[in-house]
């Protein structure tokens, strides 16, 4: 299989090429804490993920269950070095969080939209060379 490319690779590639090639082609781009942004988007799909896998083995959280999750998985993977705008506070992407996850559950509910895998990779050529 060749070079496999995500959306946030890709995406780099669209808005700077340059940063693209210093980063996956030269691999000297730094390290950086991720953004609180970044952080609040991995945990609120962290915690939809795990309602998901709830949902295939026949239980589906309440409300309450799936907010508690994203709270404990907030707290523990929660790091102070996070990028964050000075003029915002932690808490308003936590809220945020909350609010989300209230959002997607009471506009979904029941849940019965026949979900048929999560984080599924899917795998296809770019370039027309046949596999």
């Amino acid at each position: 299989m060749g070079e496999v490319y995500s959306n946030s690779k890709l995406t780099l590639f669209e808005n700077c090429k340059e940063a693209y090639k210093i980063k996956y082609i030269d691999k000297i781009f730094p390290d950086m804490p991720s953004s609180i942004n970044a952080f609040l988007g991995i945990t609120v799909h962290e915690s939809l993920e795990e309602f998901y896998n709830k949902i295939n083995q026949g239980v589906v959280l309440e409300l309450d269950d799936l907010i508690k999750y994203f709270a404990e998985t907030w707290q523990k993977n929660f790091s102070s070095s996070s990028r964050i705008k000075a003029s915002e506070k932690v808490e308003d992407y936590f809220n945020n969080g909350i609010k989300f996850l209230i959002g997607y559950y009471n506009s979904n509910y029941p849940f019965q939209d026949k979900t048929i895998d999560i984080e599924k990779k899917i795998y296809f050529p770019l370039d027309n060379e046949k596999k």
